[in-house]
């Protein structure tokens, strides 16, 4: 039987009852999932939970599910050590999967294998986390359930908790980081990012001698417009600049060209992508452009992302695959592994992307990207084993007609 416990908890409480649950020697409980929230409320529940087990004597392992995206055996062994070991030595043991949205480009033998070592097994417990319910994680690999977690949905960190959170931990004036998390907030939804955003601003305070440090009210304007004129650095982060590529961020490859997708679907008009994306010698034999059309390509860019459909930016999402598995054969058998709703999930949760459509329009989302142009084009840089090329190639601004 499926449990489900509604958000009206508060996290403290949700985790007391998740180790109760834990601790009960007669329980048949070897499955908890935990939905809902964001990134810095499961690392909160994951911390105080890992508090309370240890104290129960009991160990905690934790793997995030993204790092084992392209080699999920690596994760099913490493699972099968700790089974090994609480067989051998009767330690009880909980397997914490976070990030578990990834589960869903598992191979279905491989995601059943892995659950399967949590059944009919005591003390050898799987807890997993992601912002998605566990039947859409099976839905995507699976035509049959193979697990029946107890179900949690927690409730995400609310805008007072994360100002009172970063403040605390930077060190900021509560109502200096109240005015930068406001004007960030909509557009980077990431807890991290949100961080060097508000460090960012503060470092530039103090470079331009803009007192933060008491009343915010005499220079609230001048660092409303401070957020605005250095907005494009939001997306980075800190020492992204110096960088030569963007390898270390932490995105797999398949999501570095949903990212680019994302942007060329957000700066260049529809009418545009036969053009770029479907006539390719077209696109290649282009005509220096005149100074007024220039003008014209900057100010479109310049009036800032605009909305795009979903069936859009995944036609152009095909487009980069093929154009960069020509240059990365790795990439030609990955596309049928590719569940595209779950990139765009997942970029909204980055902040990269945001969801704009009316609720009641779920079976055409809109969706508008967020980064900046340098974010994007350092990621296709990444990609590219062309030093001349960059993503101006395929940008309407900066096309020659």
């Amino acid at each position: 039987m499926l449990f489900s416990f509604s958000t009206s908890m508060d996290l403290d409480r949700i985790c007391k009852l998740i180790v109760n649950l834990i601790k009960v020697e007669t329980s048949s409980v070897n499955h908890i999932h935990c939905y809902g929230g964001n990134r810095l409320t499961f690392k909160q529940a994951i911390s105080m939970l890992s508090e309370a087990i240890k104290e129960l004597n009991w160990s905690i392992s934790e793997y995030s599910c993204v790092e084992f995206e392209y080699k999920p055996k690596d994760l099913s062994l490493a699972v099968r050590k700790h089974w090994n070991e609480t067989e051998r030595f009767g330690k009880p043991r909980v397997i914490v999967l976070s990030r578990a949205e990834a589960l869903r480009r598992f191979k279905k033998d491989t995601l059943q294998e892995i659950i399967g070592m949590f059944k009919n097994k005591k003390c050898f417990i799987l807890m997993t986390f992601t912002h998605i319910p566990w039947s859409k994680i099976e839905s995507g690999a699976l035509t049959q359930s193979i697990s029946r977690p107890v179900v949690f949905n927690i409730p995400a960190v609310g805008h007072e908790s994360t100002v009172d959170k970063i403040s605390t931990q930077l060190g900021y004036n509560k109502s200096f980081v109240e005015i930068v998390v406001g004007i960030a907030e909509p557009y980077y939804t990431d807890f991290e990012l949100l961080q060097h955003v508000v460090s960012t601003v503060a470092k530039t305070c103090a470079a331009k001698n803009i007192d933060i440090r008491g009343d915010i009210k005499p220079c609230a304007n001048k660092i409303i417009n401070l957020c605005k004129d250095i907005k494009e650095d939001f997306a980075f982060p800190a020492g992204i600049f110096g960088k030569q590529n963007c390898d270390y961020l932490d995105y797999a490859r398949l999501t570095k060209l949903a990212i680019i997708a994302s942007y060329c679907a957000s700066y260049n008009p529809p009418a545009t992508d036969r053009r770029f994306f479907y006539a390719r010698k077209d696109a290649a034999q282009r005509k220096e452009c005149t100074k007024k059309t220039r003008v014209e390509h900057e100010s479109f860019h310049e009036t800032g992302p605009r909305a795009f459909e979903y069936q859009r930016v995944f036609m152009i999402f095909i487009f980069f695959w093929d154009y960069f598995s020509t240059l990365d054969s790795d990439l030609k058998n990955k596309l049928f592994d590719l569940d595209f709703n779950g990139q765009i999930m997942n970029l909204a949760e980055y902040g990269i992307v945001k969801l704009v459509s009316a609720s009641e329009s779920l079976d055409q989302p809109k969706y508008k990207c967020l980064c900046s142009f340098q974010f994007a084009n350092k990621i296709f840089c990444a990609l590219s084993v062309h030093d001349k090329q960059d993503l101006r190639a395929f940008l309407y601004d900066f096309a020659i007609n």
